[in-house]
This record gives C-alpha cells, sequence and structure tokens, in this order.
C-alpha cells in the first residue's frame, strides 16, 4: 500500500524535472550585461525568457535599505508562445546558493515588468527587483506565472543563472 499523497508528489516531481529541462539555459559566469537566452526544442511552453542584465538598484528615499542589505535588478524579456502570458514582477523570485527564496520588491529598477497579459507573438521587457543579504550570492532567478486554470500546479517554470 502507497501513502495517499504519493501520486502528488510524483507529479510535483515530474513537472518540476520537466520545466528544469526544457527551460534552463543559464548565462556563462560573468556575462550578466550580455543577454542569455533560453532556447530549446520544446514547442508546448507558453513563453520563453531571457536575462538582458543584472544591476544594482537605488533604493527610494520612502524605502530605505537596510545596512546589510542590496537591492538588484533583472532585466527580462518575455515573449508569449500562446495568448495570455502574464507580465508581472509578482511572478519572480530569486533563489541564493544557500537555497533561500526571495519574494520580489516592488522599489528598484525601472521600468518594472508589469502589463496586461501578452498575446502570442508579442515581447516585453522589464525589471523585477529583490531585496537581498550583501552576504548572498549564487542567484538563480525563476518566473513562474500562473497560466490559464489557477488552480493547477505552475507547471510553467524558467529559472536563469545569474552568474552572481
Amino acid at each position: 500500500m502507497f501513502h495517499p499523497s504519493l501520486p502528488h508528489l510524483c507529479l510535483a516531481s515530474a513537472l518540476t524535472c520537466a520545466a528544469t529541462l526544457a527551460c534552463q539555459d543559464p548565462p556563462p559566469p560573468g556575462k550578466s550585461s550580455e543577454a542569455a537566452s533560453a532556447s530549446t526544442s520544446v514547442s508546448d511552453r507558453p513563453f520563453e525568457l531571457d536575462v538582458l542584465a543584472v544591476r544594482d538598484c537605488e533604493a527610494p528615499p520612502h524605502a530605505p535599505l537596510e545596512n546589510d542589505k542590496m537591492l538588484i535588478g533583472v532585466k527580462v524579456k518575455l515573449r508569449a508562445l500562446s495568448d495570455q502570458v502574464p507580465q508581472n514582477y509578482f511572478y519572480g523570485s530569486l533563489v541564493d546558493s544557500e537555497r533561500q527564496r526571495y519574494a520580489p520588491s516592488f522599489a528598484g529598477c525601472s521600468p518594472r515588468l508589469v502589463g496586461d497579459p501578452l498575446r502570442r507573438g508579442t515581447t516585453t521587457t522589464g525589471f523585477i527587483n529583490f531585496r537581498v543579504p550583501r552576504d548572498a550570492h549564487g542567484f538563480t532567478l525563476e518566473y513562474a506565472p500562473r497560466i490559464g486554470n489557477t488552480e493547477k500546479a505552475r507547471g510553467s517554470i524558467a529559472a536563469r543563472d545569474l552568474g552572481r
């Protein structure tokens, strides 16, 4: 007999593995100012995500940084391969080498990635910003929008090594 949650764990594992294999194409280390392109042969992905730049951002006067924090902006290019692809910094997260996950910040570099959902074939660019500890390193950007049925698991995750 198996545990009732085993099918869910197997499905989650399979989706994570498939998304990782289909979407990973990390930029060369130290080349964060050059475009990092995601090229795969998987045609059923709803979007492509490129990292165009990684920058230190200025904190606004109304939301200053603590001494042990820094504000990083990741400029991305999002291409819709299907209809209704969300373009919103809210769906981004940053993971460091210690597997600590950081939520996006409203403040930071601009323009932020935000707007109406993209139609198939359209492209947009914008920043996803993060407040992170100064001593954190080994960052990976993850972009995981909910597309279509918001009750199902996020099946489309793009992960990009930032080389920083």
